[in-house]
């Protein structure tokens, strides 16, 4: 699928220095062939950003990279193992909430159908 290729043309996991946060982009194939992406609502009484639509994801623990810091996150939140992911992308340019000051790097990822 072109899809496909045109995202393993990302330049991979880039160094982005003051990121720490992170949050996971997983794509996958449907039985039809489209490309899915995996989103989460979050709680409705959270203190920061309730209801919104986002990607798993928070921040570093332990020196983590942005990688691992995005794989954890999207265990801890949606019970996606890591061993789901068939194929890391890259990571896309980092971006800021728009409540706080902090620099979240986006990673993407190719994972097995979920169950």
């Amino acid at each position: 699928m072109e899809v496909w290729a045109r995202l393993d043309a990302l330049p991979g996991l880039m160094v982005h220095e003051g990121a720490r946060f992170a949050v996971l982009v997983a794509l996958y194939e449907d039985p039809a062939g489209a490309v899915r992406i995996i989103f989460t609502k979050r709680p409705d009484d959270m203190r920061t950003h309730p209801g919104d639509i986002v990607f798993p994801g928070g921040a570093a623990e332990n020196g983590e990279g942005p990688y691992e810091t995005a794989l954890r996150e999207a265990w801890e939140e949606i019970a996606l193992p890591p061993d789901a992911v068939s194929a890391v992308l890259g990571s896309l340019t980092p971006v800021t909430t728009r409540w706080r000051d902090r620099l979240i790097v986006p990673v993407v990822v190719r994972i097995d159908r979920p169950g």
